[in-house]
């Protein structure tokens, strides 16, 4: 009876690192490389430590060598936490030992600390019980070395106390780290198993690739507003989270806006269905002498299901090469980077770039009395802004942190970036005249007035423009009619929010009114609410 081949293929234990990783909004595509001797014959390639969330369905093994191998198998193994075997696993459990050995020899310097005391107490103790006399002098001298000996010693024995409460602490964050290490270890218990066979002994490169879920990124945006220049710096930051239980070291990294999703069969669209309401219908349970009986109520809800659309871009970047295709935008690092796992995301700055800006200061009277600074720019880089977390700086100091869109190439945005203190509003409370007219048809008219003065404390003058509102009637016979500003002097929309732009020239106060009326028929009420 002879042996299967799996049983005489000779085990090689591959020694791989992380070479490159694409990392995906909500995974990474991670190649992993090793250099190998291969003989000729059927041979086991054992990848251990790898993480626990690798995706099995992904892996892919690749080799170049003197020869062409032969793929016969790839299997994923799982092993059990006891058996997990780790060079720094190992290192610091070599660490722990030399500390605990450290700590015996200092317990074993006080024990003999305490025996030479132990003998200076019975020496004085034998002098004092003695029969043969001592004269003065001799008492002198054993007291003096006595206390000599006995100084010296106490001395000595504080000393390697507090030696051993440092060797003590040592221990406990030997043991700290221990832990961690394990917990991180535990969560690499993954290997893969290549079956392979060589026709030629050579060298060998070997390339292992899979899908790794414990790794994001997400991008964040710092915007720094130069209000004498007018002008904008826009920093773009990568910020990547990794969890894989291993660390990256000297790696390339990618990334993608991509989203991978499952392909084959194309999607198919569900019908809609639209049908008169009828009410829910109760269901009454029937009782029997053995109980609750009948079957249960069933309710079905026919519901549209949308697919929801991903917005996928990239922008040109200082610190990364951009590819763009149908699919994705990926950037490349241009220089190797380390990652840690960890819990918290590390931030990787991507692009940095500067534009001059339109200035523009608005007034928002219905939401608060500031006068507020925005800036108008366009995205002139040759990729889309994807959307993130955005922090702002006016004049180098940190005012506020929202978020910005995503603003796609060529397209301009409005950014808010901070109060304007050099413009002070004072707006007076507002007023209500109410009259009565009409003969026949009689109706009631409102008027509304208010006022708000604006002091401009800026060297020069500036155009402010003022987002303000009247109300929007949803009923013919409410009729409401702007009277002041002027309606050739602004910009309304059909709901009775207009913007009304005008200069405030420098020291000084400028009155601006909003007046408007609403009329109705006098039999009825309205709310103004």
């Amino acid at each position: 009876m002879t042996a299967s081949p799996a049983l005489l293929a000779e085990t090689f234990n591959v020694d791989s690192h992380i070479q490159e990783v694409i990392v995906y909004p909500e995974q990474a595509y991670l190649t992993r490389q090793a250099k190998i001797h291969l003989p000729v014959g059927e041979h086991r390639l054992v990848f251990s430590n790898l993480s626990e969330q690798v995706e099995s369905q992904s892996l892919q093994f690749k080799a170049n060598g003197s020869a062409p191998l032969t793929l016969i198998g790839v299997e994923e193994q799982q092993i059990e936490k006891d058996k997990i075997k780790s060079e720094s696993l190992e290192k610091i459990k070599t660490r722990l030992k030399e500390a605990e050995q450290a700590k015996q020899k200092v317990i074993d310097q006080i024990r003999v600390l305490d025996g030479q005391l132990e003998l200076i107490s019975q020496l004085q103790k034998n002098i004092a019980s003695s029969e043969r006399p001592f004269n003065l002098e001799e008492v002198k001298q054993v007291q003096q070395f006595s206390r000599q000996s006995q100084a010296q010693l106490l001395e000595e024995q504080l000393g390697l106390s507090d030696k051993l409460s440092e060797q003590d602490k040592l221990i406990a964050e030997i043991n700290n780290e221990l832990e961690k290490e394990k917990e991180k270890q535990f969560g690499r218990n993954k290997q893969v198993v290549v079956r392979v066979r060589a026709s030629k002994e050579g060298d060998y490169t070997l390339g292992l690739n899979y899908i790794n879920y414990g790794v994001s990124w997400v991008p964040s945006y710092q915007l720094f507003f130069d209000s004498n220049a007018k002008k904008i710096q826009l920093k773009y930051t990568a910020n990547i989270t990794q969890n894989t239980n291993e660390d990256w070291e000297n790696v390339n990294v990618k990334l993608s806006t991509g989203r991978p999703v499952q392909v084959g069969e194309v999607p198919e669209v569900s019908p809609w269905f639209i049908d008169y309401y009828q009410p829910p219908m109760r269901t009454k349970r029937m009782v029997t002498n053995k109980g609750i009986a009948g079957s249960q109520a069933m309710e079905a809800t026919v519901m549209a299901a949308a697919p929801a659309q991903e917005e996928a871009a990239g922008v040109v970047s200082d610190a990364a090469i951009v590819q763009d295709n149908q699919l994705a935008v990926t950037f490349e690092i241009k220089h190797k980077i380390n990652l840690l796992s960890k819990e918290e995301s590390q931030a990787i700055e991507m692009q940095t770039s500067n534009q001059d800006v339109e200035v523009v200061y608005a007034y928002y009277p219905q939401q608060q009395d500031k006068v507020l600074v925005t800036v108008k720019g366009e995205n002139k880089s040759e990729y889309p802004l994807l959307a993130g977390e955005l922090q702002t700086y006016f004049d180098g100091q940190f005012v506020g942190q929202g978020s910005l869109p995503t603003i796609y190439t060529g397209q301009k945005f409005t950014q808010l970036v901070g109060e304007d203190q050099k413009v002070v509003v004072k707006k007076s409370p507002l007023k209500r005249l109410e009259e009565t007219s009409g003969v026949i048809n009689k109706t009631k008219k409102l008027k509304f007035v208010e006022e708000v003065t604006l002091t401009n404390s800026h060297p020069e003058a500036i155009e402010l423009v003022i987002n303000e509102r009247i109300p929007s009637s949803r009923q013919k016979d409410i009729i409401v009619t702007l009277q002041s500003p002027n309606s050739n002097d602004i910009k309304m929309d059909q709901f009775g929010r207009y913007q009304q732009t005008i200069k405030l020239g420098p020291k000084v106060d400028q009155v601006v009114k909003k007046e408007f009326t609403i009329e109705y028929p006098a039999d009825k009420n309205i709310n103004t609410n």
